[in-house]
């Protein structure tokens, strides 16, 4: 049997493809990581401000605590 020859054309050919083979991979690697993330929309844990625990708190709750504290210390004065 008579070998292909392997042209220019060709190489290129396989390079893209693997290329996008790896970028596609990388792509679908990084969505599930997102998706099976738990603290995509949360904060990490063992977080505090001004001695306020926000840790796996959404933005919205941890918002909410601080100016609850704010308040309460507001009231002290």
């Amino acid at each position: 049997m008579k070998e292909r020859e392997k042209t220019p054309a060709s190489s290129r050919i396989r390079i893209l493809c693997l290329l996008a083979v790896i970028f596609a991979s990388g792509a679908v690697f990084f969505a599930i990581r997102i998706a099976l993330d738990p603290y995509s929309n949360k904060i990490l844990p063992n977080v505090t401000i001004a001695n306020v625990a926000v840790g796996g708190m959404t933005r919205y709750e941890a918002r909410k605590a601080l100016q609850d504290t704010a308040d309460r210390l507001a009231g002290i004065w």
